[in-house]
């Protein structure tokens, strides 16, 4: 008797082990990596005339276009 009691408790307490069994295994997401997209970065901005004449009356003198150079820092993950 004691040892049908003993039984049942271990059955009761196991039964949740049986949950944790893959059925169906999720594979884990890929390890993160990081790219390097730093690099030189060329622009060019076109300026409209009112633009152009309302830096001409602070006295800055500008084409209509102007080009741009940089450099950005950029990673992705």
């Amino acid at each position: 008797m004691r040892a049908l009691g003993f039984l049942a408790l271990f059955l009761g307490v196991a039964a949740p082990l049986g949950a944790q069994t893959v059925q169906n295994p999720i594979t884990p997401p890929p390890v993160a990596r990081a790219v390097n997209l730093s690099g030189p970065r060329i622009g060019f901005t076109a300026l409209s005339d009112g633009v152009v004449e309302k830096l001409h009356e602070r006295l800055i003198d500008v084409r209509p276009t102007i080009s741009q150079f940089g450099w950005q820092f950029e990673k992705q993950f």
